[in-house]
């Protein structure tokens, strides 16, 4: 494998104009990949509105596998695509075990020269489960627990796609770890940690704000019930709820029932350089999920020198236990005691500077050298 240009396919489950942290995760790379010399290519699941939103200003070439066609058929065109791009690649990037992990490893099987690499950002069977009701339990402990009879189904597909990955990458040490406790996986995982965002330019604080933001999908893990009632038992502070999702209508319901109308707001989705303004304009930002790997926001709050309080269920509560607060995220009394102990102009100061100290000089320059680091000491 030449180190000078790799040949590098990423496989993705979703690119903009879909939401979520790994659609924009993947277009950075791509991007930060091309600028260090090297060749790119993109398979996704999407449709026509994918290709303009992703917009023509990229070198790297997009392979669209329609969204909407039925599973089976979808995920079988999706491995023709891999096993086609194969032949080129030096190494098939996989963004999951499931929607791009199972198609790549059956690429695997019928090219088995191919250097096939998974990035796991978050888990997918657990996510799953506990938004079906199937599991109470953090991510933590959820592979511990008796599983169903569809949980076993992804299990053997976790466990097929595990065994034919070449290298595993995890953004934290907390989540490597729980898949070394559980499938085994130590001699094939590797840590490539994210980036901070850039500085964003002419956003001011709000040093005299009282609004409490959260920014996300709208789901069940996000755990938005009890931040509501939290703020319900809370001083005098107000939530903006920034997102869309399928829970967008019981929270709404959830706000009138506590009659917080006035203090708790929901907003649509917003691009990220609004949203950096909203987090700007916030006293506190608030991650209260019942389990988060890496969540973005941290990092943006980081640069941006804001306080933000974390599920201590995160893969940032060992990497930064000594800066950053985290909380129960089974606990409203635990939410409304760090809400409030943050309302104290001495204990915020404290926080401010705590993050003031956290090395934010990580770019996505860093993140794509090691990736092609990674990819370069693969064995032919």
């Amino acid at each position: 494998m030449d180190k000078n240009k790799l040949k590098i396919v990423i496989a993705t489950g979703i690119l903009p104009p879909d939401i979520g942290g790994p659609a924009t995760y993947v277009l950075r790379l791509a991007r930060h990949l091309e600028k260090l010399g090297h060749e790119v290519k993109i398979v996704t699941y999407g449709d026509g509105e994918t290709k303009v939103v992703v917009g023509n200003d990229r070198d790297f070439s997009l392979h669209i596998v329609n969204k909407r066609l039925p599973l089976q058929i979808r995920y079988f065109k999706y491995f023709k695509e891999i096993k086609k791009l194969a032949k080129w690649a030096d190494v098939v990037y996989a963004q999951d075990l499931v929607s791009t992990g199972l198609p790549c490893a059956w690429a695997k099987i019928a090219k088995p020269k191919m250097k096939l690499v998974a990035r796991l950002g978050g888990d997918f069977l657990w996510e799953k489960a506990y938004n079906m009701g199937w599991t109470d339990k953090p991510l933590s402990q959820y592979h511990a627990q008796p599983k169903n009879v569809q949980e076993k189904i992804y299990l053997t597909v976790y466990k097929f796609v595990l065994k034919k990955l070449d290298k595993i990458i995890f953004s934290t040490k907390w989540q490597s770890q729980i898949y070394e406790q559980f499938f085994h996986t130590g001699a094939k995982s590797e840590i490539i940690e994210n980036a901070f965002p850039k500085a964003a330019v002419g956003l001011e604080n709000n040093t005299s704000s009282k609004n409490i933001l959260f920014a996300g999908r709208l789901i069940k893990l996000k755990n938005l019930s009890r931040l509501i009632e939290a703020i319900g038992e809370s001083c005098d502070v107000k939530l903006t709820i920034v997102g869309s999702g399928p829970e967008k209508d019981n929270l709404e319901k959830e706000i009138k029932a506590f009659s917080l109308e006035d203090r708790v707001t929901i907003k649509p989705r917003v691009s990220s350089v609004k949203l950096d303004q909203y987090i700007a304009d916030s006293f506190l930002v608030i991650v209260p999920s019942i389990s988060e790997v890496s969540p973005n926001i941290a990092l943006e709050c980081i640069r941006l020198g804001k306080p933000i309080l974390l599920t201590k269920e995160c893969g940032y509560a060992q990497r930064y236990k000594d800066e950053l607060i985290f909380i129960d995220p089974f606990s409203i009394s635990d939410m409304k005691e760090k809400i409030c102990g943050l309302l104290d102009e001495s204990n915020h100061k404290n926080y401010l500077a705590k993050i003031a100290n956290i090395d934010t000089s990580r770019s996505w320059q860093d993140l794509a050298k090691e990736h092609v680091d990674l990819f370069s000491k693969l064995p032919r």
